[in-house]
């Protein structure tokens, strides 16, 4: 069993526990993982650690975009096209390479009218 206790400026937030955690804090200089899982655990399903991953996305994106749900839609899909360059790899032709640098600007411009300041705090 996993347990991990949560605080926020030395107060205690949240305590949880499980077989598995995945989190990511974020500081000025980047981020930092933690993914722990119990070893005396038979394993997790690949089913549920699948189901993890996209209930950390959904609600991480969700508490990000504070209730506003253009720019949770948004955030969405810029994931989705970050996941799908990550699945891609290498493999693109250099054509398509371009193709998603012009998606990636006509986005940010999107982002930086719709969301403003936001997206990069």
């Amino acid at each position: 069993m996993v347990k991990v206790k949560v605080e926020v400026n030395g107060e205690e937030k949240q305590v949880i526990t499980g077989d598995m955690v995945n989190a990511v804090v974020l500081d000025e200089n980047g981020c930092k993982i933690a993914l722990v899982s119990d070893p005396s655990e038979q394993g997790i399903a690949t089913g549920r650690f699948v189901k993890s991953l996209v209930l950390l996305v959904q609600n991480a994106i969700k508490a990000f975009a504070h209730g506003n749900s253009i720019r949770q839609s948004i955030l969405n899909m810029c994931f989705a096209l970050e996941m799908e360059q990550a699945a891609c790899g290498g493999k693109n032709t250099e054509k398509r390479r371009d193709d998603d640098k012009s998606v990636e600007r006509e986005l940010d411009d999107l982002l930086n009218k719709i969301l403003g300041e936001g997206i990069d705090e």
